[in-house]
Formats: C-alpha cells, sequence, structure tokens
C-alpha cells in the first residue's frame, strides 16, 4: 500500500459520464501520482507506577520507552511522550 496525494489528482481533467452523476478518474493518473511521505503513529499510554513524591505527585511510565513523568510535573503536552513521541491514549 502507497499513500498518495489527492489533490495532485484534482489537478487532472476529471471526466464524468452522460448523466454526470460519476467521476472517473484514469488509472494512469492514480499510478503516476505523487506518494505521501509518512510516519506511522507510535501508540502508547501513562502507566502509573505506584510511587509518589512528597508532593503528592505520582509517578507515571511511558508504556513505550519507559520514560517517568511525575504528574505534579508538566510534558508540553501530555497527549504525546515528551521523550519519544509516542501518542498517549489517556492522560496521566
Amino acid at each position: 500500500m502507497r499513500l498518495i496525494d489527492a489533490d495532485a489528482l484534482l489537478k487532472h481533467e476529471v471526466e464524468a459520464d452522460r448523466m454526470g452523476a460519476m467521476l472517473v478518474v484514469g488509472k494512469g493518473y492514480i499510478l503516476e501520482a505523487p506518494e505521501i511521505a509518512a510516519v506511522p503513529v507510535v501508540r502508547g499510554e501513562w502507566k502509573h507506577t505506584g510511587i509518589t513524591n512528597v508532593y503528592g505527585g505520582h509517578q507515571h511510565k511511558c508504556s513505550v520507552c519507559g520514560y517517568s513523568l511525575m504528574v505534579s510535573q508538566s510534558c508540553d503536552n501530555e497527549n504525546y511522550c515528551c521523550n519519544c513521541g509516542a501518542k498517549m491514549e489517556d492522560k496521566p
């Protein structure tokens, strides 16, 4: 499977049947469409380690890379791991 740029296909003339009901793009245009560079999304979750600090913060670890985060600390965006960039399914 390859990801293609749909906007590039729209630049080609689109043909319609007599009723104008169905739009058709030639197979050659699809095969020649430029590919999009994409990286698969790595998904993880914050796992509670059971460790708390003197301020009542709870330690969580990234299930992908093991990066530790105290909930009293702040990641720029807790929806993603600060270390590996994994998309977190839920916030700590």
